[in-house]
């Protein structure tokens, strides 16, 4: 009796959902913005203000009831930060987080849960905390932050409507009206056979916050959110069946996902070939976070490529006219003339091509980083790539100068004369390419001047 007491236990647990909620609270000073980071003697952790959610109580009103439990904080909700989820005992657990600003002053006090509270830099709130998913979430919302006069800015400027709506916002507007409808649908059809109403919540408020972020224009946000409400319906789902179903389809659809994301995903639920028959509404929903998580990443790989191509072909539309121009210039009766241009031109129409070719190189990296590169390298190679542009116009400045020196003559015995302007800007174009074709080209030229 006992023991079918305890399976039921454990089969109840295992479909419940811990909702918590906490706050990302910003205290401006001289020094700059500083975030509230807290120690709690419980835990012996250094972690972001948060707690669980009571029956009844709106995520909103969770966040700023335990902000003011563990700080002694009366704050207020600025915006919506993001969300995380990890597992407690076996048990899925969902934390919401909200950026906060404090209402009025205030003096911490130690409590028995919380011994000290700390004001750190974003960047010194990062290190200090120990749970990676928090610091992550931190760094991306502490550096995605924009200044007040940006974002009253931006407001004014979306507030004119001048721009027509992307298709991303008419994609995710359309998911989620009717994603509502059979979200009604489903709580409707539950509301009288089951008892936790935990799910339906969560699913609702997480919609609802994706609707919010779809009109402040936070696109990726108000995906995440959406799939964070379609994966809460798991836990409503009423019988085996109905999760033998829903299992069926993440397996089917772990064949799109990446090496180590597919066998996760096999180890919770299964593989088509084999699928695991013992599994739980957490197993689901944990192979369903993998799939959104592989879907969110791609979707954001794809937004960073774009952004990359168009702003590289801004750079080269910029670079070809300024090279129009500059021959324009210089030139004379339709015939162009370079020896009486001076030495500052010469330069310039160097840099020119040394731009043009870093620029080429640029499109062809950001295209193959694409497809072999995670998000993390994506973003540093973001910055590396438009510090490549501008070092190929430095690159082909230097090779000029070194040709021009005579070093090339006396270190790699290149004799070679730089009497044709073409020649001239065709090697600074190899240069601002890749530095090693330099050599190769140089090589060539040289050989065929002998």
């Amino acid at each position: 009796m006992k023991t079918n007491q305890k399976n039921q236990d454990t089969k109840k647990s295992a479909g419940k959902l811990i909702i918590a909620a906490g706050g990302i609270i910003w205290k401006h000073t001289a020094q700059g913005p500083k975030i509230a980071v807290i120690h709690r003697s419980r835990y012996g952790d250094w972690t972001l203000p948060k707690g669980k959610q009571k029956n009844g109580e709106s995520c909103e009103a969770t966040a700023l009831r335990e902000v003011k439990e563990e700080t002694g904080i009366e704050t207020e909700i600025t915006g919506f930060a993001d969300m995380i989820d990890y597992t407690v005992k076996g048990v899925p657990k969902v934390v919401l987080f909200w950026h906060m600003i404090p209402k009025k002053e205030f003096v911490f006090q130690p409590c028995d849960e919380v011994k000290e509270m700390l004001w750190l830099s974003p960047k010194e709130a990062i290190k200090k905390i120990d749970y990676p998913k928090e610091k992550a979430l931190l760094r991306k919302a502490a550096f995605k932050k924009r200044p007040v006069f940006f974002n009253r800015f931006y407001k004014w400027w979306k507030s004119l409507r001048i721009l027509p709506k992307p298709k991303e916002y008419h994609r995710l507007s359309g998911a989620i009206k009717s994603y509502s409808l059979e979200l009604n649908r489903r709580i409707c059809r539950t509301q009288a056979t089951e008892s936790d109403k935990c799910w339906s919540t969560s699913a609702q408020n997480l919609l609802k916050r994706s609707e919010a972020e779809l009109n402040k224009g936070n696109i990726d946000e108000g995906w995440k959110c959406f799939h964070g409400a379609q994966r809460m319906e798991i836990f409503g789902l009423e019988n085996k069946k109905e999760l033998a179903a829903a299992a069926s389809i993440l397996r089917q659809e772990s064949s799109k996902l990446g090496s180590w994301r597919k066998k996760a995903t096999h180890d919770l639920i299964g593989s088509p070939e084999s699928p695991k028959k013992d599994i739980g509404k957490e197993h689901v929903y944990r192979a369903a976070l993998l799939r959104d998580e592989h879907y969110n990443n791609t979707y954001y790989k794809i937004k960073l490529l774009r952004i990359q191509l168009t702003t590289l072909s801004f750079i080269l539309f910029s670079v070809i006219s300024g090279l129009v121009v500059y021959f324009i210039t210089i030139s004379k009766n339709d015939n162009l003339n370079f020896e009486n241009i001076s030495a500052l031109s010469w330069l310039l129409g160097v840099a020119l091509f040394g731009l043009l070719g870093g620029t080429v190189s640029a499109i062809f990296k950001v295209r193959s980083a694409f497809t072999q590169s995670r998000i993390p390298e994506l973003i540093s190679n973001y910055i590396i790539t438009f510090m490549r542009v501008f070092v190929g116009a430095a690159s082909a400045i230097i090779i000029y100068i070194f040709l021009k020196s005579g070093l090339a003559d006396m270190i790699f015995k290149f004799d070679i004369k730089l009497e044709n302007p073409f020649l001239i800007f065709a090697i600074s174009f190899v240069a601002g390419f890749t530095e090693r074709l330099v050599i190769k080209a140089v090589e060539a030229v040289a050989g065929k001047e002998k």
